[in-house]
């Protein structure tokens, strides 16, 4: 059963600085918007464990998902365009906007200014002298990386592994520089010279993308691929997978959501996943 989430105990946070959680229920604190920056909440990685773990809060707290509780998600076609009002409409209809993925940030800094009266929560969101109603939530993204590149050297037997990194942010920056540095002390540990490659991809919702990097990473010698990329990665280990290399998931369980409890080809090719849990405190 899912415990709490890290989004819950930053409403404890942001609202605890002058009154508890009783007294805001009595300010009628109550109805909590999310705004994805692309794809949507069953995309079985990042955007699920956040809709995840506001679902938790949503039980925990008696309220009611499609109506005090509800999510936007964002066209990716539009390029960020439809982020703006996005944000703002959930600003002007609920007293909590949580704001998931990196790129919604400056948006989101602009939003909490003109609406001072409401609280705004961002994942993956670095906060620096941002508004007093606007807090960011962060993740040792880095560590992660660094265990899943360490064990892909201990697995690979080509001496060449690879990743399928998202757009090239300061997020996905951290999980690339984690599994290229695990990589090396498991090269130190055990004297195996391997390759790291890496590819970062333009979208975190292109499974072509996802796939294509795959094969090229395939045809270079990889087989061990680890995926960073949202919905583009997953599809690019299912696809690897599917063709007998090892990977390596990220955020959620993929044995469970990519490869549905074992009943996709190439689950038998899943090592492991790098669990962000976004959904849990």
């Amino acid at each position: 059963m899912i415990r709490k989430g890290v989004l819950a105990i930053l409403v404890l946070v942001m609202i605890g600085v002058s009154a508890t959680l009783a007294q805001d229920d009595q300010r009628g604190l109550r109805r909590v918007c999310m705004v994805l920056n692309v794809g949507f909440v069953d995309d079985g990685g990042f955007n699920q464990s956040s809709w995840e773990g506001l679902t938790a809060i949503a039980d925990d707290y008696d309220l009611t998902l499609g109506e005090t509780v509800i999510y936007i998600p964002s066209d990716p076609e539009l390029q960020g365009a439809d982020w703006y009002p996005n944000l703002q409409a959930c600003a002007e209809g609920f007293d909590i906007v949580v704001a998931v993925g990196f790129q919604l940030a400056e948006v989101t800094a602009q939003i909490a200014l003109e609406y001072p009266d409401k609280f705004f929560i961002g994942v993956d969101h670095d906060v620096v002298d941002g508004a007093p109603n606007y807090v960011g939530v962060q993740f040792k993204d880095d560590e992660g990386g660094f265990l899943a590149g360490y064990l892909a050297v201990l697995v690979t037997e080509s001496n060449i592994i690879g990743g399928i990194f998202g757009p090239e942010i300061p997020v996905i920056k951290r999980f690339r520089n984690g599994f290229e540095q695990g990589a090396r002390l498991a090269m130190t540990d055990t004297g195996k010279e391997v390759t790291v490659l890496g590819e970062y991809a333009s979208s975190f919702a292109n499974s072509e993308e996802g796939i294509a990097i795959a094969t090229q990473l395939i045809e270079a010698g990889a087989d061990v691929i680890f995926g960073a990329a949202g919905f583009t990665g997953s599809e690019g280990i299912k696809y690897a997978a599917q063709q007998g290399v090892y990977v390596i998931g990220v955020d959620q369980d993929e044995y469970f959501t990519t490869f549905n409890a074992g009943r996709e080809p190439g689950a038998d090719r899943l090592i492991t996943s790098m669990l962000k849990r976004v959904n849990v405190g």
